[in-house]
């Protein structure tokens, strides 16, 4: 799959890169270390304004990868109706897959 790179948002508790092409929208999350309620409200305003933006877009679901140990991102995906697809090596790291659809 040929696709392109973007940062989206860089901040002090992360930076959110999108992989996209024609056909699918890809979230890379960086790992974040604590769940306070700051780092919570972010995530979630981050990630909800991005899905808004694909869906005007034209997407129909965007997947998001973070590290299956990431425990904060994990849980903020869980709690924005993404859905755990399953589990893969990237780039020696295990990594969750999630997918968020309409």
């Amino acid at each position: 799959m040929e696709s392109d790179t973007l940062d989206l948002v860089t901040h002090p508790h992360g930076t959110l890169r999108l992989e996209y092409n024609e056909d699918v929208a890809i979230l890379h999350l960086k790992r974040l270390e604590k769940l306070t309620p700051s780092v919570y409200r972010w995530g979630v305003k981050e990630i909800t304004n991005i899905w808004k933006f694909l869906e005007v877009a034209g997407y129909s679901g965007i997947y998001a990868v973070v590290e299956a140990d990431d425990k904060v991102i994990n849980k903020i995906l869980s709690r924005l109706n993404f859905k755990f697809k399953y589990t893969h090596t990237l780039e020696g790291t295990l990594r969750n897959v999630y997918e968020r659809t309409e």
